[in-house]
This record gives C-alpha cells, structure tokens and sequence, in this order.
C-alpha cells in the first residue's frame, strides 16, 4: 500500500493478513484439483467453477457475500486511516483530536434553519400523525445536523487523505455491467461508467440522483451515467408506471427532465399526475399520453429490472461504479473517492488494487 508515514504500521499489519487464518502448506498442483469424488468420478475445481459462472443466481449470491466481506475490511481501514490522519493533523496544530474536529466539522456546517425544518416537516407530516409536531420539528433539526456533521466530517477526511496520498490495497469484487441503451449523461468513452439501478418512488433514490447529479457536474466528461429502471413494485406501487412515463418522455427526448420531476413529486405519481408533468414540460402530451397507456413502455423496464436482478440488485438504489457494487445513498465524498481511484487507474498512476481498494 502507498501512503505517508504518518498513517503508522497499524495498516500494513491488517493488509499483510487479510487470509484471516492458518494454513497448511500447499503441495506442488500435478493436475486439476478435484473438489468431489462419487462412484468413481471427479469434479474439478474448474468445473464447479464453469458451473458457477453460468448459475447466475448462485454466481450473484458468491459476488455478494465477497462483496460484504469487502466492505468490512475497507470499513475497518478506513476508520484506522482516519484516526490516524486526525490525530497527526491535531498534533501538528497543537490541539486534542476532539478540538480539531469540533473546529472543522462543528465550526463548520451551517445551520438548520426554520424553513429548511418545515419544508422537510411537509414531506413527512403524512407518516407523523398524531405525534406533536414541535417534537417532529426537532428531530428533523436534529436528524439534519447529525447529517451535515457526517457530510463535513467525510469531507475533512478526505481534504486529509488527498494530502496524506493515503489509498487501500484492496482488491475488490467487481462485475461486468453491461449499461445498455437506456439514457445517459457523458461520453461512452468516459473512463467511469456509474450505472444506476432507481425506483422513481423510493426516497433513497431520490437522494442518490441528487449525489449523482453533483458527480456528474464535479467530473464532466470524465463520467458516464447510466440510468436504468429497477421499480420495487411490492412495496412502491406508482413506481412502475412511473418508469413507464419517464421512458415515454424519453423518447421525445426529455428523459433526465422528468426524472428530476418525478423524483421531486414522489407523492404525487399517479397516472393523471404523470400525464399533468408531460404538459408541465411541454410534451407532445397526445403522444405521450398513448405511450402511458399502451404500456408498450413496460417492456423496456422489464428489461432493466431482470438486469438488475442478475447482478444481484435487491434494493435500491444499486449504483456500480466500473462494476464496483455500492448500495442504498451513500455520501458524495465517498463516491468522489472512489471514482478518483478509478481515475488514477485509468490514467496509469496507481496500481489495480489500490485504485480499486481506494474510496
């Protein structure tokens, strides 16, 4: 692993046994390893494995479990870069890591203001029945405080690791994630590729298309994002039309703009709210409206959610960033890791398993 001396031996030491365990001497291999034995026949390691690779279920459910055990490795590497980064910063400065952080992430985030509370408090109001709403008002302050104090905490961090060249040497899982031929921002030949699993009716998405559009803005053309259809309809019932309609405005060429407008109306996805949205955006809303009901939209959303239901998607959002899997909204901060990883790599500067262990 490349990183500055600071950082301490503490991380080597959990790179260097990442086999978690003992084990036995390994023979010299004098032909394929046989991984079963019965009435007299074999199966070899590379048959199971042959096996694996066309069981796509099985091969999703193997990627997943390597997946989470990834992510707890890194998880724990990055806790022991940070503190380590924090407490060589607030040594140099002079002061305890409990000053330091309180001058950079407290000192810094701005204020929940009045109407930020009651704009979130309009959105929730519904689900909060009977609860005092001075209480409800609280807690959302103090839900977007803690927010804010995570976003500028990842922030710090990051300004520290840039400055530290800290990286992991992980090697990570990755898939081959075909992005198909629905709708995109940036160039096919961009070095990332984030490919977008979304239901238009899930609050989580609709915070994940947020980070994703700031992403697209902070990189350029140096990111592709791909947008495709994965309605959790058991328990979002609009969101399957939803993508229909965003399908159907897409073929008049304005798919991105009513994304971004059912994301901002996810309780307002009825059918009449659909059509009231293609004439909001000047839609050839005729068109429009045979598209809907036809539902000759349905096929291509069927077609992205038996995609991502072979990748192993069973939530959303499920973003992949050059086959890397990440669920749920996560923060930009460790996108932009991420991605600046897959950057360096791309341009030769960093090794594959650093650019892929780097967050």
């Amino acid at each position: 692993m490349v990183r500055a001396s600071a950082l301490g031996v503490g991380v080597l030491g959990v790179a260097a046994v990442l086999s978690l365990g003992c084990e036995r001497a390994k023979a010299p291999a004098t032909g394929p390893e046989i991984v079963a034995t019965l009435a007299g026949k074999s199966i070899s390691r590379s048959e199971l494995d042959a096996r694996l690779k066309a069981d796509h279920q099985a091969s999703a459910q193997m990627f997943d479990v390597e997946n989470q055990r990834h992510e707890v490795l890194e998880g724990v590497l990055e806790n022991m870069i940070d503190e380590s980064l924090f407490e060589a910063e607030a040594k140099r400065r002079g002061v305890t890591v409990e000053k330091l952080l309180a001058a950079e992430v407290d000192a810094k985030i701005t204020p929940v203001t009045e109407a930020e509370k009651r704009s979130q408090y309009e959105r929730v109001k519904e689900r909060v029945k009977g609860q005092p709403e001075a209480e409800v008002l609280r807690q959302i302050e103090s839900g977007m405080r803690q927010e804010r104090q995570a976003e500028r905490r990842a922030a710090f961090s990051s300004e520290l690791w840039k400055k530290a060249n800290a990286t992991i040497a992980l090697e990570v899982p990755r898939l081959t994630v075909e992005p198909g031929d629905g709708p995109s921002q940036g160039p096919a030949s961009a070095p990332v590729t984030i490919v977008e699993f979304s239901d238009f009716q899930c609050p989580y998405c609709a915070q994940a298309a947020l980070t994703l559009r700031q992403l697209s803005k902070q990189y350029g053309d140096r990111v592709r994002l791909v947008f495709r259809h994965f309605p959790l309809k058991q328990i979002h019932p609009h969101a399957e039309k939803a993508a229909e309609a965003a399908s159907c405005a897409g073929e008049q060429g304005h798919f991105w703009e009513m994304h971004d407008r059912l994301f901002e109306n996810q309780a307002h996805l009825d059918p009449a709210d659909l059509k009231r949205y293609a004439s909001d955006l000047h839609l050839n809303t005729a068109a429009f409206g045979r598209c809907l009901d036809s539902g000759r939209a349905a096929s291509r959303v069927q077609r992205d959610a038996a995609a991502g239901e072979e990748l192993g998607v069973r939530g959303t959002p499920g973003i992949f960033v050059n086959g890397r899997m990440f669920k749920g909204a996560l923060p930009l901060q460790r996108f932009a890791r991420v991605i600046d990883a897959e950057l360096a790599l791309a341009n030769g500067a960093a090794s594959p398993a650093q650019a892929a262990g780097a967050r």
